[in-house]
């Protein structure tokens, strides 16, 4: 999945559409300068998760795309992050439901779905003050 927020765009990708959300969210409400707690290692999650996630790893990247003039810097940071429980931010909630708060409206898009039936991968989309 990939936002872009005021000429930036963070991409993120997991193993189904919610992770794909909720990695996308934090991404951005880190950008926006709201702590997540993304860091922290949370303990509880629900049976269906632990089997769902078990042994998995996700990877979330942020690529940043500034245009000034004719010049344009580009970076890229990737973060390995091993699923052990849900994504919450430092409120304790849910970084879609966070975000959502925080721009009322967002609409998230399926792009694409590509992927066997294990291993699914999905492209989303929403903008956030475009």
């Amino acid at each position: 999945m990939s936002v872009d927020v005021d000429g930036t765009t963070y991409e993120a990708s997991g193993p189904s559409k919610k992770t794909e959300k909720l990695n996308i969210a934090v991404k951005v409400l880190q950008a926006m300068g709201y702590p997540t707690g993304f860091d922290a290692d949370i303990e509880c999650m629900s049976s269906d998760e632990k089997s769902d996630n078990e042994g998995k790893n996700e990877t979330v990247s942020s690529n940043s795309s500034n245009n000034t003039g004719n010049s344009t810097t580009e970076t890229s940071s990737t973060l390995e992050v091993r699923t052990q429980g849900p994504i919450l931010t430092a409120g304790g909630k849910n970084p879609v439901m966070e975000l959502n708060e925080k721009r009322r409206g967002l609409k998230y898009e399926l792009i694409s779905e590509t992927g066997g039936s294990h291993d699914k991968r999905f492209v989303m989309e929403v903008e956030v003050d475009g």
